[in-house]
Order: structure tokens, then sequence, then C-alpha cells
């Protein structure tokens, strides 16, 4: 390296100034340049060399590295687990099903349970070997992708089956009924079994009579208002199906002449569970010898035409063992008795069926059970109908209410709610029967945090007062850190000091909480 740039103190004044060197320093200075310049082309050659060495280290390291993690991977205990132990961890790994809400994700050789194929021979045999871990398919045809054989080797491995099917109009009909047939060669595996059917698959479905013994619940529903042509068969497939216990079957119908649903043979004896929307005389018909029912829900299309008068009617239907019951319409609760009732959902649309309350007073009369203590309010309650409810029920412990629909008028639901926390801290106590609370949304919460804390810590201090469990349910929270009214973690905290016992629950498992409130 060269020394000359070392200077005097002229020659350092000249680096640190603008001025021009005399022309006698012009020549020592260019001397200095050819200098710096043979010194920056050593520095250069010395970092070319020593970038490839590094480059030469880094590659070795990448090697000793990976020899490392193949030596680690093959002393890991992963390596020695037991397969009983791995096929554990295997289905802990599947994603959680929804019994109302399938999700239907494409289905391809990276979705569970294919990718455990892909590590090792071990890891493939267990995989292959774990029935359980192939005992659930989610097909939408609209979107259906999956190969034949992918679909046959799915089938194969598993001892069991839940099938969640959803025949599509805009699908190819042959794309559909192959799918159905490859999955129908494997129907005595059935147990839990979600169909929505198009019209071309009414056939194939209906022709498994004698096939479904295994099948402990059913649930069918049509894809639209055309699904069910007025000239279809009575559907007979589920008529002997041995193990049946939970069957429900709807569609929503536009007017008095559209068909609900065809006639359906059912093993109606050995129900545990009933979910169908019908005309009345259709539930009574196949409602009449059920001497194992336990929970039912009855929907009623809303052009019913009851006539008579309700209660004129009298009770022609005796659920002896119901003990949960959804219903949808007043004259239901008029025509039935429940002995055994310790539960009941009501359904409340606008316009309100304002029946709904006394109807079921009046029905609670006839339990030999204690009065009534759970009761869910479910679809578009109302800050009336809610009222109305308590004044009528007055023995209700817990109250459960839930939207389950999009909210078209935010500002209106928001004063239904505001109304509610004003009603349960007025003096004198109202509902002072009520130990539990729960608020639920099928999207977002839209309630003010702060109101419901200070209305709940307003209650605690009227005398009389049980109200002491606060659970909120939020469905689809909106893509923000806190919703719109207020911060819920504050409301937690003031509400747990004062002795409250919060909860607050929100995405799948919230709907899924919600879903049961609603007897679905």
């Amino acid at each position: 390296m060269t020394t000359s740039w070392v200077g005097g103190r002229q020659r350092h004044l000249l680096y640190c100034s603008n001025e021009p060197p005399l022309d006698l320093e012009i020549p020592s200075l260019r001397l200095l340049e050819h200098d710096l310049n043979e010194d920056l082309a050593l520095l250069t050659e010395q970092i070319s060399a020593a970038e490839t060495r590094l480059e030469q280290l880094r590659e070795q390291k990448k090697v000793v590295d990976s020899r490392k993690s193949a030596l680690c991977g093959s002393l890991s205990p992963m390596r020695r687990l037991p397969a009983e132990l791995l096929s554990e961890i295997f289905l802990w790994l599947q994603p959680h099903r929804s019994r109302m809400r399938p999700v239907f994700a494409p289905l391809n050789i990276t979705t569970e349970p294919w990718p455990l194929m892909h590590v090792c021979r071990r890891w493939r045999s267990t995989a292959s070997s774990t029935s359980a871990l192939w005992s659930h398919l989610s097909i939408d045809m609209e979107n259906y992708r999956y190969p034949v054989r992918f679909l046959e080797a799915h089938l194969e491995r598993a001892r069991e089956l839940a099938i969640d099917f959803v025949g599509s109009s805009s699908a190819p009909m042959d794309q559909q009924q192959a799918v159905f047939d490859t999955l129908a060669q494997h129907s005595e595996k059935w147990v839990n079994i979600s169909i929505c059917l198009e019209r071309s698959l009414f056939e194939q479905f209906n022709n498994l009579r004698g096939r479904l013994n295994a099948a402990r619940r059913v649930w069918i529903w049509w894809e639209n208002n055309n699904a069910v042509p007025p000239d279809i068969s009575p559907m007979t497939c589920l008529d002997g199906a041995a193990s049946l216990r939970d069957v429900g079957m709807t569609r929503w119908a536009e007017s008095p002449t559209d068909v609900l649903v065809p006639n359906i043979l059912l093993p109606v004896a050995q129900l545990t569970r009933y979910d169908f929307m019908l005309p009345w005389k259709m539930h009574l018909e196949m409602l009449t010898h059920t001497p194992n029912l336990i929970q039912a829900r009855l929907l009623v299309p809303m052009n019913e035409q009851w006539g008579g008068g309700d209660r004129a009617v009298g009770r022609e239907l005796r659920l002896e063992t119901l003990q949960r019951l959804y219903v949808s319409h007043a004259g239901i609760l008029d025509r039935i008795d429940t002995p055994d009732l310790v539960e009941l959902a009501i359904e409340h649309y606008i316009p309100e069926d304002d029946e709904i309350p006394a109807s079921a007073a009046a029905l609670i009369k006839h339990c030999r059970c204690p009065p009534l203590k759970t009761v869910s309010i479910c679809g578009e309650p109302t800050f009336h109908g809610i009222r109305t409810t308590l004044e009528k029920l007055p023995s209700i412990e817990e109250l459960r209410i839930v939207w389950d629909d999009e909210i078209d008028d935010p500002f209106g639901h928001r004063s239904h709610i505001q109304n509610l926390l004003g009603y349960l801290h007025e003096f004198p106590l109202r509902a002072p029967a009520l130990r539990g609370l729960s608020l639920a949304w099928e999207t977002e919460v839209l309630a003010d945090y702060e109101q419901l804390s200070q209305s709940l810590l307003s209650r605690r201090a009227l005398a009389g007062n049980k109200l002491q469990v606060l659970e909120i349910l939020e469905g689809k929270p909106p893509d923000v850190e806190f919703s719109l009214e207020g911060h819920p973690a504050k409301m937690r905290c003031s509400l747990r000091a004062a002795g409250f016992i919060v909860t607050t629950i929100e995405g799948p498992l919230a709907l899924e909480i919600l879903d049961g409130y609603k007897l679905a």
C-alpha cells in the first residue's frame, strides 16, 4: 500500500479545500494517483478471491447442514413413534368439521389427508390404514375437480363415511351422476348424510333403499325452487334404515302451490331428532307415532292456512318424550302437547308472530317438568318480541337471542338492542328469574359494548337480580381490531370485576354454538 498519501500540513489543506494545486505540485499528485490505482486493483483482486472462498465455504456449510438435518431426522422421535400414536396425531391434524356448515374446499391431492401420504413409506402406510382420516367427503359439484381414481381410493380406505354432497344444475349431468354412482357403491358405509338434491339425482338417491342401514343422520335439501317436480315419486330410500335416528328435509316455498318436499317414508318410531319444513298436516301424519323423539324443529310455510282458530282445534299431537323444540308458528304450539319439554326455541321474523309467547305459555302449563327455564329467540328478534316473551314466560333463567341473517337495517337493529338493555335495568326488576343472557349474531356484533356493560352493572344493583352470566357470539367478525361500538375487552374487564361470568366467542365455533341454540 502506498504511503505517499501522507503529506505535510500544506498538502492536507489542499485535500480539504476547493483550491487548485500549484503547477509545481501537479507531477507529484499524478504520481500519487497512479499509486492509488495500483492499490485499488490489488484490493479488488484480494476481495474477489475472498468472495470466491466465502462462496465455497457457504456451499460447504449447506452440505454440512443438509447432512446434519438428515442425521437429526433419522434420530427424531417422530421416526420411532408407534403407529397407533402417529395415527392419533394425524387425526388431530384434521380440520374441524362443522355439523351444519360444511366447508366445500376443492378436493385434490394437496388437501387433507393426502399430504400425509407423501412423506415416507411408514407415514403412507399409517395414513392409509387409519380409516377415520378418510371418513369425510365434502363435494360441491359446481367446483368438482377430484379425479375418479382418488375418489375411489378415498372411499375404499374409509370404514364409515360422512358425506356432504351438493348437486348443481349448472354442472354436467353425466359427471354428477358418475360421481354420485361412485359414492353410492359405498352407501353401506354412509353414517352421516347431508345432500342437496338436484332433480336428476333424485332417482339415484331413491334407489338406495335397503342400502342405508348404517345411516344415523340424514339431512336433505333442495337446490332451487324447481328442484321438486309436482309429479315426483315418493322418497322411500330411508324406509327401513335400521340405524336412522336424526332426519331433516327442507325447501322454502314461494307460493301455496309449491311442492315443499316429496312424500317420504321414514322409520319414525325409532327417530330421536326430527327437522322438517312441511305443511302442518304432513307433520301431523309423520309424528303421530314417535315414541323416542327427543328433539324437533317444526317449521311450516309462511303461507300456511290454519283456519278455524288454532286453539279451538285442540292439542291433536302428543309428543310424550320430546325435550327440546323449535317452532316457526304459534299454531304449532297450540296443537301439540309436550309434557317433558325443557328447552324451547322460537322463530321470530318480521312481521312477527305475536301469538307465539302466549301459545308457549299455554303449552308449558301442560308440562309435568319444572317451569321452562331455557328459551331461544331466533331469526330477526325485535324488542317487542323479546319483551313479550319475557313477560309471558317469567320462569326463563337462560335467554338466548340469535340474529341469524344479514341485518338489513343496522340503525333499527341497534334501537331494538338499546331498548332491550334499557328494559333489563328498569325498576321494578324485569325478568327476575333470568340468570344467563346470550346475544348471538350470524354476522358481526351490532351492539354498544359500553351501554351493554352499564346496563348489566345497573341491573346488578337492583334487589333480586340473579343475572350473572353473559355470552356474546359473533359468527363473522369484521376485519377490524374491534367492533363498531366500544371495545369488548373493556366490557369484559368491567363486568368480570363486578362478578359477572363473561364469554365472547367469534368465528366457526360461535356459529356452531349458535346453530345449537337454534336446535339445528
